[in-house]
């Protein structure tokens, strides 16, 4: 059940590096890191570490994605902000239920889990950076 639960979520990380439309694309992949996020939930819940930091590493790879699709839209951020600022959002959604396992896991997934929460961080401030600034 859970292989086909991880082949699920690798095809669906596959699917939304296809999808063509780069603002599409940052939606999708910020969606497949919140439900990677719900994954990761699950694998504290039993115990299992190897799933943990497989979901945590989609998280990462979704972010990183969405990122690097809304730098493709080529927009300005300041004139064009709704994708932008979606995604913030949804970030920062990410941010908080990263923390919330963080504090529910056990002392030894902890590092783990911050770390890629540092790594969401760092996209949020980017986001930001980009939404607020003047270029």
């Amino acid at each position: 059940m859970t292989f086909l639960l991880a082949l699920l979520l690798a095809a669906d990380l596959a699917s939304v590096k296809a999808e063509p439309n780069l603002e599409r694309r940052a939606d999708s992949a910020i969606r497949f890191a919140q439900e990677s996020v719900g994954g990761a939930r699950e694998a504290v819940a039993a115990g299992d570490a190897a799933k943990l930091k497989e979901r945590l590493s989609d998280v990462e790879a979704a972010v990183l994605l969405c990122q690097e699709a809304l730098d493709g839209t080529g927009k300005n951020a300041r004139r064009s902000p709704k994708h932008f600022k979606q995604a913030e959002l949804k970030l920062r959604e990410v941010m908080r239920r990263l923390k919330a396992l963080s504090e529910s896991a056990g002392v030894e997934d902890r590092d783990v889990i911050d770390a890629t929460n540092r790594k969401v961080a760092e996209v949020h401030e980017h986001l930001l950076a980009e939404i607020m600034t003047k270029k």
